[in-house]
């Protein structure tokens, strides 16, 4: 996938697996053995910096059931622009936001932009991943001016 979408942009990057600390409580596997429907993914938060400043964070809710996406500003604040799973309410602000948002800009440190995608379980704040290309560029906004404007923060 990476090379007919990106054009060889992974080629050169060292390949390798990471595995990550269990995540869930002890009684999650069982639960979900009993009733998939059950299971719930924590909510998932991308932040989008570009030239070390944070510009939103795309908030993931039941990802993997009945996904909705919101876009936040730094100080959880709606963004005035949606999705196509637009979220149809403003979340619970994270406990730890502010600390996931120094966390985010310092990974980022390096990049003109770069996506730093966080989770807070049990008041911990864990990295899922750092991408360069969100979605391959395919996100579609409404109004579909945003995409022009956060493409211009990119400069």
């Amino acid at each position: 996938m990476s090379l007919l979408c990106f054009g060889g942009l992974y080629t050169r990057i060292h390949k390798c697996l990471i595995f990550y600390p269990y995540l869930a409580n002890d009684d999650f596997h069982n639960k979900i053995a009993r009733n998939p429907e059950s299971y719930k993914a924590p909510t998932d938060y991308k932040c989008h910096i570009f030239n070390g400043a944070l510009s939103h964070i795309d908030t993931i809710i039941d990802k993997f059931t009945n996904q909705t996406e919101i876009a936040m500003t730094p100080t959880w604040e709606k963004m005035p622009f949606d999705y196509d799973k637009k979220a149809s309410h403003i979340p619970k602000k994270p406990k730890n936001l502010t600390l996931m948002q120094e966390l985010a800009i310092s990974l980022a440190d390096k990049f003109s932009y770069v996506r730093v995608d966080l989770y807070e379980i049990d008041e911990q704040i864990i990295v899922g991943e750092l991408t360069f290309t969100p979605t391959g560029g395919t996100d579609r906004f409404s109004p579909m001016q945003w995409d022009r404007n956060l493409g211009d923060l990119w400069v």
